[in-house]
């Protein structure tokens, strides 16, 4: 897989466009808050034992604080901050950031609409096996994307469209649920042991 498929001057560069692009519609997170809170329900009930919760790419606290509601103990990582739930981190260098560093290990990884967003998959990974983590819980959109989209994983999944990508993306994970709904994929993967 080709780490960087796009040719931005600098990583710089990669940060400011990935700021522009996800402060747009940040209020969209709130709006589906109900379903975020079903969604933290539903790792719940099928996890009782798990912990704690990384909310990768947030972009909006509504998405921590309903893994609260639910139980868990939860931090979300953004290119934007939003004290106290939201901390400014890129998602392919978790593994560096000191704050992370004390909450590790994590039990569930969640990622709604932000694995598409990811500019090196490599350092994503090593965040994902450092974190700890046991379960990822991932939403990716497959309808309505922009042309030209400017992210790696988006076009690496969808170049494919099929479940084999993911399986090869996340080798040592097992595939429990893979469901295809209106505008997204859903993707429940477990740590193999």
């Amino acid at each position: 897989m080709e780490k960087e498929q796009f040719n931005y001057e600098s990583y710089d560069a990669y940060i400011r466009r990935q700021r522009r692009v996800s402060k747009r519609g940040s209020d969209k997170t709130n709006q589906n808050k109900t379903l975020i809170e079903e969604r933290a329900r539903v790792l719940r009930d099928l996890y009782p034992n798990a912990k704690n919760v990384l909310c990768i790419g947030t972009r909006h606290p509504a998405e921590v604080v309903s893994f609260k509601l639910a139980g868990f103990s939860a931090i979300g990582i953004d290119l934007w901050e939003s004290p106290p739930d939201v901390i400014t981190c890129d998602m392919s260098k978790m593994y560096e950031n000191p704050t992370l560093q004390q909450m590790a290990p994590f039990d569930i990884i969640y990622m709604a609409h932000s694995l598409e967003h990811c500019l090196d998959v490599d350092g994503l990974l090593k965040g994902i096996e450092w974190s700890g983590g046991k379960v990822l819980s991932i939403y990716i959109p497959i309808k309505n994307a922009p042309k030209n989209w400017d992210c790696t994983v988006f076009e690496f999944m969808h170049t494919d469209g099929d479940i084999k990508t993911i399986e090869e993306l996340f080798v040592g994970w097992t595939l429990k649920e893979n469901k295809t709904m209106r505008r997204e994929k859903y993707f429940l993967l477990e740590k193999n042991i």
